[in-house]
């Protein structure tokens, strides 16, 4: 097992609001195993860890974290061939990491002609981020596409269907209440559909989002919305 940990490292540059105090340890992985060998270390050595991804609806204390945080992220865009995409009944079935860009996956599936993902491609976060806090827009979520999860805890990995994960409005009841837990991939079914089409979904929602989105450094959607209310609205 080789991974690179450093010590005291500010988490303010890791996150889309750009602040947070240092991670008494801290590593960057951009592939499920890597994120194994740090949580494995981790918890040999007594300490607690978490696991963040792009950092984007994420406040962190100015005292930082006390234990290793694993910066789970993938740094380029996921090529076709990397991909796990099989089809049954024009269905798309997809395993990908959890540290992939959401809005990345959004734009490669539609360019190949897979529709279901269009609305998250001007959306901030991983795909494990996304899973995590049932990330939505344009009336769809990610529990409409989620087949499963790959869970891991100090306890070892366990692959959960999306049924049990207890997906609702923008949370996971499962990783609150395994916590200290991580996704590591996951598997979502999307349809085949023209890729022209597809794109231009795509082109449509990103649009949309941008006129109606802040610019700069902001909380986006951390705010969960109150029943029948924007908390854009309130705020």
């Amino acid at each position: 097992m080789e991974i690179e940990v450093r010590e005291w490292v500010p988490l303010a540059p890791f996150t889309t609001m750009g602040i947070g105090g240092p991670a008494r340890y801290l590593m960057e992985a951009e592939k499920a195993h890597q994120v194994r060998d740090g949580i494995a270390w981790a918890v040999s050595a007594g300490l607690p860890w978490m696991v963040m991804g792009q950092g984007s609806n994420l406040l962190v204390d100015d005292a930082g974290y006390d234990g290793l945080m694993v910066v789970f992220r993938s740094a380029s865009r996921p090529s076709w061939e990397e991909l796990d995409v099989h089809t049954v009944e024009n269905e798309a079935h997809l395993t990908v990491d959890a540290g992939v860009g959401i809005a990345t996956l959004a734009r490669e599936m539609a360019r190949h002609g897979y529709a279901g993902l269009e609305w998250a491609a001007g959306m901030p976060g991983t795909v494990g981020g996304a899973v995590a806090g049932n990330a939505g827009a344009f009336g769809t979520c990610m529990a409409d596409l989620l087949e499963s999860a790959l869970v891991i805890t100090d306890d070892g990995e366990q692959e959960y269907q999306a049924s049990e994960l207890g997906l609702s409005y923008r949370q996971c009841v499962l990783l609150q209440r395994l916590t200290p837990a991580s996704l590591l991939e996951v598997a979502l079914a999307l349809r085949e559909d023209d890729p022209a089409r597809c794109e231009e979904r795509v082109a449509e929602y990103f649009h949309r989002r941008r006129a109606t989105q802040p610019s700069g450094n902001s909380g986006g959607c951390a705010f969960r919305n109150p029943p029948d209310r924007s908390a854009g609205a309130l705020l």
